[in-house]
This record gives C-alpha cells, sequence and structure tokens, in this order.
C-alpha cells in the first residue's frame, strides 16, 4: 500500500470519527433525532466544512502566486451591432372600443 491511499484511509477514519463524535452529541442534545441520522449530519457537516477550508486555503495559495493585474482593459474600438429599436412601421392600431 502506497502513501496516498494510507492518507485517504486515514482522512476518511477521522471523518468518520469525527462523525460519529458529532452524531453523538447531536443524539444527546436533541434525543428526537436519531443516533443514525445524526452521525449523518455530522459526517456531511464536517466533510462540507473541510471542502470549505481547503477550497478557501487553496484559492488563497493560487492568488498569492499570480502576479497579473486582475483588472483587464476592455479594447477602445468596439462596434455595436444592434439595430434600430425605434425603427416600426407607420401603421397604428386600431382601438378596441366601437
Amino acid at each position: 500500500m502506497g502513501f496516498p491511499v494510507l492518507f485517504l484511509f486515514f482522512l476518511l477514519s477521522l471523518l468518520l470519527g469525527l462523525g460519529v463524535g458529532i452524531g453523538w452529541v447531536l443524539h444527546w442534545l436533541l434525543p428526537s433525532i436519531e443516533f443514525g441520522m445524526a452521525v449523518l449530519i455530522g459526517v456531511v457537516a464536517l466533510a462540507f466544512s473541510f471542502h470549505a477550508i481547503l477550497s478557501l486555503t487553496l484559492t488563497s495559495l493560487k492568488l498569492d502566486e499570480e502576479k497579473e493585474p486582475l483588472i483587464v482593459e476592455m479594447p477602445r474600438d468596439m462596434m455595436n451591432l444592434v439595430s434600430d429599436v425605434s425603427a416600426r412601421s407607420g401603421r397604428k392600431r386600431k382601438s378596441g372600443n366601437r
């Protein structure tokens, strides 16, 4: 077994263990929630938290690496290819009142 497999196993075990702990506390605080559902809530909440923290960390690392300006200037010589809206037919509508 390689290092990535062991690391993934450790990470999943940690996630499940913390999820069971949070589920137990949630079931203890709110007995109307079954233990299985509480564990599921804990695991999903932890996975979402790990994902949010990891994405924020990786985004901040990517922003530190980029030294390009974030403002992009638009070219000045642009043509509008939209037809004139005011060109209507000369015929007027008949009113509904007779």
